[in-house]
């Protein structure tokens, strides 16, 4: 629970009242050990007075910690605002002090000139200003750290929690009755006409299963991974499909040690199979590409479907629970630096165009030197479909 302004500048006022107290108390302390008493009540009103200006220069000071962090990048120029900056403050608290104290203290002011008094209160008090200033500064950057801490904790359990929907929602799909009715009706046709296929299909099936449930709790696999899981999800739709749908695989191999959100892939794809593919009567066609360019990892997901609605529709609509929670994660994932895209081509179709940070894998593995292309053999009754 974060404090609430108010709150803040409260314990800052109750702060230098504190330590307000403390110093008229330690002063009141020496001078009974030096045998020349003051009454606590005379000495308060200069203590309180002087901090009580400090807790002014407080505000002045915390924006100034926070306007020139010590961080990296920044250390030169913020070292050098605040080495200039804390006697000035300190001339200025030096400065107010000399003009309070013939009010505050009229018994024990000599009479000299105001620039005299200015002048000797510096010297008295402006080492310790400077020490409040800088102590000021740390503590402010202290809790700047601590805020950046916090934050990155909480933006690690949410992450968690979108890659746990995001998991949940692909079993969901696979397990979604409607879909495994269908799959298990071309399973048992395919025991009467081509058993090796049908055994394909069942073991694509278990291995999508056991992929997502292996790989739970993890933030980030390689490209390859992700596209091995997209690859079964498209055979078994393929399978489906029959003759109607054609997956055609454009994947740049150095590419595929690239380190990806889990499961960031499959939501993509099934929009272009539930709201492409299934909507035409027409061959569909799925065509997957993936390129570096500069320092950036580029995936292109295009489809020969009817495209967005764009006519009285807002594009936002065109989103699925998949989708939105696949831009929620790239976003807690990467911020600003990414790009998810959906655009209509212009020969017709729609294409999801990812953008997100190149970072390969330390540990690379070998670069499968055939393909990747769609592996369940076609129907011997079927022509016309190359996979």
């Amino acid at each position: 629970m974060r404090m609430t302004r108010t709150i803040k500048w409260g314990l800052v006022a109750l702060f230098w009242l504190g330590w307000s107290a403390a110093c008229t108390s330690f002063s009141y302390s020496w001078r009974l050990a030096i045998n020349h008493p003051i009454d606590w009540i005379s000495l308060a009103p200069l203590y309180f007075a002087a901090y009580a200006v400090w807790g002014v220069f407080t505000v002045i000071v915390v924006h100034l910690g926070q306007r020139f962090p010590l961080e990296r990048g920044k250390w030169f120029r913020s070292v050098l605002v605040h080495v200039l900056c804390a006697p000035c403050v300190a001339g200025l608290h030096s400065l107010i002090t000399s003009f309070l104290n013939p009010w505050i203290w009229p018994d024990m002011t000599t009479k000299e000139a105001f620039s005299h008094a200015m002048q000797r209160n510096f010297l008295m008090m402006g080492s310790d200003d400077i020490f409040i200033y800088f102590t000021i500064v740390f503590t402010v950057q202290g809790w700047m750290y601590y805020q950046r801490y916090r934050d990155r904790e909480l933006r690690t359990s949410v992450l968690e929690t979108q890659l746990a929907k995001a998991q949940l929602m692909a079993l969901k799909v696979q397990l979604h009755p409607h879909f495994l009715f269908n799959t298990l009706n071309s399973i048992t046709e395919l025991m009467h006409s081509d058993v090796r296929v049908a055994e394909r299909v069942i073991t694509r099936l278990s291995d999508l299963l056991r992929m997502t449930l292996e790989n739970i709790g993890t933030q980030e696999v390689s490209l390859r991974d992700e596209l091995d899981f997209v690859r079964g999800y498209l055979e078994i739709e393929q399978m489906r499909f029959q003759d109607r749908l054609h997956i055609d695989y454009e994947i740049a191999p150095e590419t595929l040690d690239a380190r990806v959100p889990n499961l960031m892939l499959q939501p993509l794809v099934e929009n272009a199979v539930r709201h492409g593919i299934s909507k035409s009567s027409k061959l569909g066609l799925i065509r997957i590409k993936t390129e570096i360019q500069g320092t950036r990892l580029c995936v292109y997901i295009r489809d020969n479907g009817p495209g967005l609605k764009t006519n009285g529709y807002s594009p936002a609509a065109n989103f699925g629970i998949g989708l939105s929670t696949t831009r929620t994660r790239l976003e807690f994932l990467y911020g600003k630096d990414h790009s998810l895209e959906l655009n209509n081509l212009p020969e017709g179709g729609l294409e999801v165009r990812l953008v997100v940070p190149f970072h390969a894998l330390l540990k690379k593995v070998e670069v499968p030197s055939q393909p990747l292309t769609n592996s369940i053999p076609v129907r011997p009754t079927l022509e016309g479909v190359r996979s």
